[in-house]
């Protein structure tokens, strides 16, 4: 993309690369029959619905969210939770947001059951560790395992 002036241009790109990757989310995780709850995969189109979504991920950056690291903060003695979260958008079949969390910080762990998850790291590093219980009750692949992330520190290198 050239440079010039055009203020608005970088949100309307945000606004549309987001809403994309909202679209195709809805499209690749709405149950079969149109009918609520979630998608488990029964879709003929599912893999290649799913295969678009990750490319359109892989275009988000953190600037299309206005995201930038945050050094310390500005304000003496001022406490930064470890994690929060920016809603981005929910239906009945998916949900969308993004996870900020501060060097060291650690989301506990926890379970998605049933449920596809996808992940984008936007700047740093993260390390995750799934799970799967001992009875193997997570299904063929399915996500069904438990998951804990944590954001190594400090963060380095950004992943693609």
């Amino acid at each position: 993309g050239g440079g010039g002036g055009g203020g608005r241009m970088p949100r309307d790109n945000m606004a549309s690369l987001i809403q994309r990757v909202a679209r195709q989310a809805r499209l690749t995780f709405r149950p079969p029959g149109g009918g609520g709850g979630h998608n488990t995969n029964n879709g003929p189109r599912f893999a290649e619905n799913l295969q678009g979504l990750q490319q359109l991920l892989d275009k988000v950056r953190a600037e299309d969210l206005r995201l930038v690291p945050r050094g310390p903060s500005a304000v003496p003695g001022a406490a930064q939770p470890p994690a929060s979260y920016m809603h981005i958008c929910e239906t009945e079949s998916f949900s969308m947001g993004v996870f900020v969390l501060r060097a060291g910080a650690c989301i506990p762990l926890h379970d998605h059951p049933g449920m596809h998850g996808l992940l984008k790291v936007l700047y740093g590093t993260l390390r995750i560790a799934c799970f799967d219980t001992a009875g193997g009750d997570g299904g063929e692949g399915s996500g069904g395992g438990n998951g804990a992330a944590s954001a190594p520190s400090p963060p380095s290198t950004a992943p693609r």
